[in-house]
Parts: C-alpha cells; sequence; structure tokens
C-alpha cells in the first residue's frame, strides 16, 4: 500500500459554451503526527447539494462520502492507514455501477478517533465553475497534529509553507479559488454555471433572490416554475412561487432601527411541466429585522376604517398622506383577495404603538385614518400584514 493515498476527483471543466473537456487530476493527500498518529482518521462529507461534471444537480452524490475499493466493493470509513500516513482513497457514490465522477460541493473534513466526536472538523468549497484557471490542478495537503491538535492546510506544495493554520477549536469555510494559485483569468469563485445555484442580496431594504436557471444547458426548458422555499424559527415551508429566477421577498426587511435580530434561509426548486419536481439547490442564510413585539400603548382606533372599493391586482401598502402630518394622516393599501389583515403603529424603538386593523377585510382599496394625540414627534413606522404579504412604511410626526 502507498504511504499516502489519495483522492482522484474526476471533474468536468466548464467552458463558456458548457462544453465536456478533460477530467483533471486533483489529489487530497492527509498525513498525521503526534504521539497518538496511529489512532487518527480522516471522513470527508459532501455538505448540501452537489453538481456533476456538467454542472447539474445530482441525486447519485446525495451519500457522497469518505469510502475505498477493496475488491469492487464500496467500503466504509476509517480509511485503510500505514504507520503514520492515511488517505482518504475515494468518494465513489453508492450505486449498484458507481460512476467516478465527482461532483462539485462543498465538502466536510473531520479528523480524529470516531466520526461522531472528531477532534476537529472544517470545509473546503470547491463550487467554482473557472475550474481551468488553477495551475497545477487543485492539489491539497493536510497535517494534522495530535499533541497540539493544530491542522495546517498546504495549497501549493508537498507540506511546506505557505499553509493554513487551523485550531482545534476553528470551523472555517475555505475556499479554494481563495487560497490557490490561479492563472491568469481567474478572480475568485463563479458560481454561475450551476443549476439553481442560489445567491442572496439586498434590493429596497429587502431580500432578494436569483439563481441560475433549470436545465438551460440541455438545450430545453422544461421549466413550469420555481418554488422558493423559506425556513425562519421554525421549519422550512413553501414561500412562494415564480417563473422568474429571482425574488424579492417583501415579507422580511434588512434593516429596521430598533428591531429584532434574526435569520432566515432560503432554497429553491424546480417544478417541471410534466409537474416532477428537482432537486434542491443550495441554502442560503440572510439577516433580517422584525419589528419589537410589546404591548400596545393606544388601542385600535375606532371607527377609522373607510372601503373606497376598487378591483386592485396586487396588494399594495402606500404612503401615508399628509407626510409630514399633525394630528392626523390617512394609510391606505389595497387588497386583492379577502384577507385577514392587520396595521399596527410602532415608534423608532420598535415598541408597538397602536394596532388599526386586526380583522378579515374584503377585497379592494381601504383607507385607515390614525390619531397621534398624545405621542411625541418623530419617525414611526406602520405595517401591513396579511397572509400572504407583509410590508412596512415611515411617517414623520412633526408637532
Amino acid at each position: 500500500m502507498k504511504n499516502i493515498l489519495c483522492i482522484i476527483l474526476g471533474l468536468l471543466l466548464f467552458s463558456t459554451t458548457y462544453a465536456q473537456l478533460d477530467y483533471p487530476d486533483f489529489e487530497i493527500f492527509t498525513r498525521t503526527a503526534g504521539s497518538s498518529a496511529d489512532t487518527i482518521r480522516f471522513w470527508m462529507l459532501a455538505e448540501g447539494p452537489v453538481w456533476d461534471g456538467n454542472e447539474r444537480l445530482t441525486s447519485s452524490f446525495d451519500y457522497a462520502h469518505a469510502t475505498y475499493w477493496n475488491d469492487e466493493t464500496v467500503k466504509g470509513v476509517p480509511v485503510p492507514h500505514d504507520e503514520y500516513y492515511y488517505g482518504i482513497w475515494s468518494i465513489y457514490t453508492l450505486t449498484s455501477h458507481p460512476n467516478h465522477q465527482y461532483g462539485y460541493a462543498k465538502y466536510k473534513f473531520l479528523i480524529g478517533e470516531e466520526f461522531y466526536d472528531p477532534d476537529m472538523y472544517f470545509y473546503i468549497d470547491y463550487t467554482d465553475c473557472d475550474w481551468t484557471y488553477y495551475y497545477d490542478h487543485a492539489d491539497v495537503w493536510i497535517k494534522f497534529d495530535t499533541d497540539s491538535m493544530v491542522c495546517k492546510i498546504s495549497w501549493d506544495d508537498d507540506y511546506f509553507t505557505p499553509y493554513t493554520r487551523i485550531e482545534q477549536n476553528e470551523h472555517p469555510t475555505l475556499g479554494i479559488w481563495d487560497y490557490k494559485d490561479k492563472d491568469e483569468g481567474h478572480s475568485g469563485q463563479r458560481t454561475d454555471c450551476f443549476e439553481l445555484y442560489l445567491t442572496v442580496t439586498t434590493q429596497n431594504n429587502h431580500p432578494y433572490l436569483s439563481w441560475v436557471a433549470y436545465d438551460v444547458r440541455s438545450g430545453t426548458n422544461n421549466v413550469d416554475y420555481y418554488e422558493i422555499w423559506k425556513k425562519k424559527d421554525s421549519g422550512w415551508f413553501e414561500k412562494d412561487t415564480t417563473s422568474n429566477t429571482n425574488y424579492e421577498d417583501t415579507s422580511e426587511r434588512c434593516s429596521v432601527p430598533g428591531g429584532v435580530k434574526k435569520y432566515v434561509y432560503y432554497k429553491i426548486r424546480a417544478i417541471e411541466l410534466d409537474e416532477d419536481a428537482s432537486l434542491y439547490g443550495n441554502t442560503v442564510k440572510k439577516r433580517v429585522f422584525d419589528l419589537r413585539q410589546e404591548q400596545k400603548i393606544f388601542p385600535l382606533n375606532e371607527n377609522a376604517i373607510t372601503i373606497k372599493g376598487g378591483s386592485p391586482d396586487k396588494y399594495t401598502l402606500r404612503q401615508n398622506y399628509p407626510n409630514p402630518f399633525n394630528p392626523t394622516t390617512n394609510i391606505s393599501f389595497d387588497l386583492p383577495e379577502e384577507s385577514s389583515v392587520q396595521l399596527q403603529i410602532f415608534d423608532i424603538q420598535g415598541k408597538l404603538v397602536s394596532t388599526l386593523v386586526n380583522e378579515r377585510m374584503d377585497k379592494g382599496n381601504h383607507s385607515v385614518s390614525f390619531n397621534s394625540d398624545g405621542l411625541p414627534s418623530g419617525v414611526y413606522f406602520y405595517r401591513l400584514s396579511t397572509k400572504n404579504f407583509t410590508d412596512i412604511k415611515r411617517m414623520l410626526l412633526l408637532k
């Protein structure tokens, strides 16, 4: 057996025309040192979705993990070793006919004696469209010292400097595009070749999602629509659907003065014309802020609702008028369907000031009068909430 075993990752390279190119050699070498070196094992697990060599989501990598070949049978970890040298032999798929291609993915590396209680772990992200720009392929050398509990990762040579040092209590995600030397033309991670690869930014103070179209490389577009899935506070639920490859979640705010910081998660899947559902793409996280839910100071405004009628086709919360105001102002909103509606006023600290509406309302254009008697001058927020829509706007009281 060789002293150093390696992973030979067969990946298809990406080009601007999405052509299939040769498989590059991609090797990961592992080594241990220290008084307990002979007890150490290495594991490598795919975290989240995996894309194949054609940059398409694949279920054949659902169980991708560190294994090795022995008599044409896929064996489990720990991997074979010789003295103080260890290596992950391969990451074959657990199917009846494992193919020898490997996926673009984020991988978790675990090091220790027991898989469920490792001494340390960290992540390496290999999702990058510009694979061809890495010089000398993308070999990685990982050395773990059991006495110091320090892991050193060398990116460009056999266990020599420069290297990345990882302490036992650190769990970083290392993007290979940040550490490897590259040929001219590569400026950082590119993910626009991976179908359903999701990114989240901020637009109009809301989380803004954008993703790579599904199945575009096959020459046919069988997508009927996309499902946007969301998780906040509890489990996953289907937030919305769209035929576009972008979506603005107007129910969340990325900045609210005095608000409560929370995190929201999103993922996307495609629904084809035959109603088959694709695999989910990657999951993204976004920081958002909720207005503080504190005891209200003022009761419901009685007889303040005026129904104008109309037949709107979407939810809309309009800017109050007049603004600035003293002491009263009108808040208008449109309901495209009968809805349970809550309209609330909050101060600059996020404290609930008044609930103007908390009832089921008919479809149409609505206007609510707000009387600010007893309130000091300042900035206030008003929020309209229904089952399918939430929006917040700001108004100014000047006395």
